[in-house]
């Protein structure tokens, strides 16, 4: 009886041993799919704003020599942007942007230290925490009272924008 009872003792602890493994190799895999899973969203993000400026960057060159051509492009954007502003440069002639410290920058001082700077960006991606600067071609931004910026917010995940060839320049303005 001794023998028997040590040889259930070691069995138990045998037991014991492969629910203890099982447990560590279990909460391994939950550990490696949860992390797995975190990566595969953070590249959906990116591949999906890579992707949204690419259609941007696309349809402006696909209209920039078609003078007279109106498209309205409904775009969905990436889910953690809120807004997408467009600027003319400095340099654009027909509507430049508004002059360092109007009062149309207030809440978008990032935008327009960038714009007066000697770097080239005319689109940004906007979110929490996020400022995503892209040059997507030669554009103008027609806003009626501050000529040459505008930003739009996502509505539904989507921005509506009314793009009109103008031979030099794309003009970006309010879809109807």
């Amino acid at each position: 009886m001794a023998g028997s009872a040590a040889t259930k003792a070691q069995m138990l602890n045998s037991q014991i041993f492969i629910y203890i493994l099982a447990m560590i190799v279990t909460s391994l895999i939950l550990l490696y799919g949860y992390d797995a899973i975190g990566k595969m969203r953070e590249q959906t993000k990116t591949v999906s704003t890579l992707q949204f400026k690419t259609d941007i960057t696309n349809a402006v060159e696909s209209l920039g020599y078609e003078f007279g051509t109106v498209e309205i492009k409904s775009l969905s954007m990436p889910g953690e942007i809120i807004e997408i502003c467009f600027t003319s440069l400095p340099s654009d002639t027909v509507n430049p942007p508004p002059p360092a410290g109007d009062p149309a920058w207030n809440g978008y001082q990032t935008i327009e230290d960038s714009v007066y700077s000697s770097v080239e960006n005319n689109m940004f991606l906007l979110g929490s925490g996020i400022f995503d600067p892209h040059y997507i071609g030669p554009i103008s931004v027609d806003n009626g009272a501050h000529q040459g910026f505008k930003c739009w917010r996502s509505v539904g995940g989507k921005v509506r924008l009314r793009l009109e060839a103008k031979g030099r320049f794309v003009l970006i303005s309010d879809a109807p």
